[in-house]
């Protein structure tokens, strides 16, 4: 299976002032994918990433396409709905580290501390499943 990753829009602002890099402060992350077309060899999903700042001090939105090719038995709402040991499904967190080197870049753009890489383990996760081809 192959995935491929496209960012279409990017939003970042700083809503507070007082917060740097050296803050104590956590994210949260909600999300979605939906489906936009879906062929036997390739499935599109839109996702939308809003990675907020507790404090409430920045916002950051990252929209994109994911493009994923594969055969039929890859391309299955169960093996795309598939989650890893902590209930993360193993879709998401590949377009995650994908995006992640952005987020990196905003978060010191914005003189805030960086996101971890384990930050999609506490993310609020909308997904509308696949459907199947008619």
């Amino acid at each position: 299976m192959k995935i491929d990753v496209e960012i279409r829009k990017i939003e970042a602002s700083k809503t507070a002032e007082g917060i740097d890099e050296s803050s104590a402060i956590f994210y949260t992350v909600n999300s979605s994918l939906n489906e936009v077309k879906k062929e036997p060899e390739k499935l599109i999903l839109n996702f939308l990433l809003d990675v907020e700042t507790q404090p409430a001090a920045a916002k950051i939105t990252i929209i994109g396409i994911v493009m994923i090719t594969g055969n039929e038995e890859e391309l299955t709402p169960e093996t795309l709905g598939a989650t890893d040991s902590e209930g993360v499904p193993v879709l998401f967190m590949k377009i995650y580290q994908k995006v992640y080197p952005i987020m990196y870049l905003l978060a010191n753009t914005l003189h805030l501390p960086y996101p971890s890489p384990g930050l999609i383990k506490l993310t609020n996760i909308e997904k509308e499943e696949p459907t199947a081809q008619q």
